[in-house]
């Protein structure tokens, strides 16, 4: 009875926090899915396209929150008030919107099966302890520091000389995460934390189910994730979370460009601004898809529908941008106050030295060998589409195009930080490179995803 009665406070715990993040979500950006003020064409917006753009704002808001008003239980209890004044909003809108067209077999299958994807997750999540080194101490130790200290506050010892093996200085969303989902709970063990986990693993599963087909290029997606992925998914490292939300990106901005629906690019954008707030590299990634985005938005321009007017006039939209930055600025502020610094400096004399260096040295050479190996699998099935689709006579698609593109910056600001990290080479290339290439390696996998679509002629609107 005991087990019973847990077990549905943990599930009615994971349904109550995901519809707090989607109130959070609503009220930050709800205005701007309400109406159509970017495009020139009125475009119909779907459930499964508005709900993880809102659930994953509300995750960046939460965090927001919690560096804002520190104490947990103060920044709980103003998240909620704030939650159910978006849900009020949220429920409205949904019930003039999409109610009607909800109430059919196919959503139902949808939600059946985004519902089914999520429990077959959660069971690895909850049941498999943190074990592994860095996912314990760079991720959830910290916060752990948060939910004994009850608040983000210097005095948890943050630039304590004894910190340094946690790397104080990353990004704190998900510790904050698991520090407040340990909070309500009553307790912290090994295994109750990596809820935050299942909060980030929502938005995803429903945006992949937004492209339902029934086509093969589907089925290379929605089982490509889960599998490649694999126990990067619940083993507390951050780096599956990091490249899954970098591919979906990617992957909604290319059907952004097909369509050109704005809830998309939206989409596309929200989940490139979390990538800061879950590890260090989320600036770089920010930086390599916002300048491919930016380059391909301008070559597009004659017959894209975009309301560049609109756009940089309206002043909702520089006020949402602020505040889903925010959180990142502030993390800023508090480490410079904190004395807290990244040991990669890129525009420090000794990086450049090292750089110099280890170009002397040949270790050029062993990373991109490193780099290689890694990507083999990936680049092996993208030449197996590429080929099909030249014997075939097809154009190569433009969305691929611009997802390469961005893999290929990323990749080369990764080969770059390598080349002037402090630490020994050959112990982060055999330790960690084969984690930072997971973004890469699933970046390659969505440019394929589109070739296999070129290949079957096949356009899947949002559904």
């Amino acid at each position: 009875m005991f087990t019973f009665l847990n077990t549905v406070s943990l599930f009615l715990f994971l349904i109550s926090g995901v519809i707090y993040f989607g109130g959070l979500g609503w009220l930050t950006v709800g205005s701007l899915l309400r109406k159509d003020g970017i495009f020139k064409k009125k475009e119909h917006l779907t459930v499964l396209q508005e709900l993880p753009v809102i659930i994953t704002v509300g995750l960046i808001i939460n965090y927001g929150l919690i560096l804002i008003f520190r104490e947990l239980s103060i920044t709980i209890v103003i998240g909620i008030f704030l939650s159910l004044i978006g849900l009020c909003g949220y429920g409205l809108h949904f019930y003039r919107v999409h109610f009607r067209n909800t109430i059919n077999a196919a959503y139902f299958t949808r939600v059946l099966c985004i519902t089914f994807v999520c429990i077959y997750l959660l069971g690895p999540i909850i049941s498999q302890p943190l074990e592994d080194w860095d996912a314990r101490s760079n991720w959830f130790f910290p916060g752990r520091m948060i939910y004994v200290e009850g608040a983000l506050n210097q005095s948890a010892g943050w630039n304590h000389e004894g910190m340094e093996f946690s790397h104080p200085y990353y990004p704190k969303l998900v510790p904050a995460l698991a520090a407040q989902s340990a909070y309500v709970m009553g307790f912290w063990n090994e295994y109750l934390p990596k809820i935050s986990l299942f909060f980030l693993l929502v938005p995803p599963v429903i945006w992949l189910f937004s492209f339902t087909g029934k086509s093969w290029s589907f089925l290379f997606l929605i089982f490509l994730f889960p599998f490649f992925f694999h126990k990067m998914l619940w083993n507390g490292y951050l780096d599956g979370y990091f490249a899954l939300y970098f591919s979906i990106s990617l992957l909604l901005f290319g059907r952004f460009l097909k369509y050109f629906h704005p809830v998309d690019m939206v989409g596309a954008l929200v989940c490139l601004i979390l990538l800061p707030y879950l590890k260090q590299e989320g600036v770089l990634a920010l930086f390599s898809a916002l300048t491919v985005m930016a380059v391909s938005l301008f070559m597009v321009r004659k017959e894209h529908p975009l309301n560049y007017r609109a756009i940089f006039t309206n002043i909702k939209h520089y006020i949402i941008t602020i505040i889903l930055l925010a959180p990142l600025f502030l993390w800023g502020i508090y480490k410079e106050r904190w004395g807290l610094s990244s040991d990669i400096e890129p525009f420090a004399i000794d990086s450049f030295i090292r750089l110099t260096e280890r170009i002397e040295e040949g270790d050029l050479w062993m990373i991109l060998d490193y780099t290689q190996y890694m990507l083999n699998t990936a680049l092996l099935i993208l030449g197996i589409f590429y080929f099909a689709l030249v014997a075939l006579k097809k154009d190569f698609p433009v969305q691929a195009l611009v997802v390469l593109l961005t893999a290929l910056i990323y990749c080369g600001g990764l080969t770059f930080v390598d080349l002037i990290i402090p630490r020994d080479l050959e112990l982060v290339l055999d330790t960690i490179k084969y984690r930072t290439m997971l973004s890469v390696n699933g970046l390659i996998y969505i440019s394929c995803y589109f070739l296999f679509l070129k290949i079957e002629d096949r356009s899947v609107p949002p559904h």
